[in-house]
């Protein structure tokens, strides 16, 4: 299931990320994730789901949550904050 930015809780800014740009991808490599851009907050989320079988819509706002709350901003690469994720997945609830 993939969820689109009327899914989201909160405002993020929208710029358009260039066709063939990495960040447009959302897959977890070395690139960094403008957590303010609702374009690469939104395609990391759903590459987030598939890569880790999540399918409910919650799943997706949980993420979102954990991104804007508790994803310490150290972390910067896609990479990283999905092994974040998924290290802390059971650590917070909705």
């Amino acid at each position: 299931m993939n969820i689109t930015f009327d899914d989201l809780r909160h405002t993020y800014a929208m710029t358009p990320i260039p066709a063939g740009d990495p960040r447009g991808t959302g897959e977890a490599d070395e690139t960094n994730l403008n957590r303010a851009n609702g374009y690469e907050l939104l395609a990391f989320i759903n590459v987030f789901m598939r890569d880790y079988g999540l399918t409910e819509k919650d799943d997706a706002l949980r993420i979102e949550q954990m991104i804007r709350e508790y994803v310490p901003s150290c972390f910067m690469t896609r990479k990283n904050i999905s092994n974040w994720l998924h290290n802390h997945w059971s650590d917070w609830d909705q």
